[in-house]
């Protein structure tokens, strides 16, 4: 169901239904009436697409996924003044590049490049300042997402 989540990312809504639809459906079986069951670590499909989404472009800035699959990182943001949302948020923002379609809004490299900027730093940097482990991200990244961070 949340296998190649970034794929589905750009996916047209008929078919996210359709995998919804499946998730509440396993959900009905194991006696839950609803789509979700955190008791059993089953969240909606687009909050686990967010998580590995976030999670690939924390391989890519770590340098632990492939080579041809770091090329597709956009270049680090450099801030040309300083301002409150500059201080405010964490040093390693991606350009976003202006979209003309909903198609290329939709792409892996933009959509996830939004949600990796409007991460806080405490999701992405360890206690000591470096960037934080992948599970360690995973774990503050779902937090956050849930908003329980």
């Amino acid at each position: 169901m949340e296998y190649c989540g970034p794929i589905w990312q750009n996916a047209p809504k008929n078919a996210l239904s359709k995998l919804d639809a499946i998730q509440c459906r396993a959900c009905r079986v194991i006696g839950k009436h609803e789509d979700v069951c955190p008791e059993m670590n089953i969240y909606r499909l687009e909050h686990r697409r967010n998580v590995s989404g976030l999670s690939q472009l924390h391989r890519m800035i770590s340098g632990t996924a492939p080579t041809s699959v770091m090329q597709l990182l956009p270049p680090f943001q450099e801030p040309t003044r300083i301002s409150r949302h500059v201080v405010q948020s964490h040093h390693l923002q991606l350009t976003i590049k202006r979209s003309r379609t909903e198609h290329h809004r939709k792409s892996f490299t933009q959509s996830w490049a939004n949600l990796w900027n409007s991460l806080p730093s405490s999701c992405i940097y360890s206690s000591t300042g470096d960037l934080m482990g992948l599970q360690s991200f995973k774990i503050k990244v779902n937090d956050w997402l849930l908003g329980s961070l």
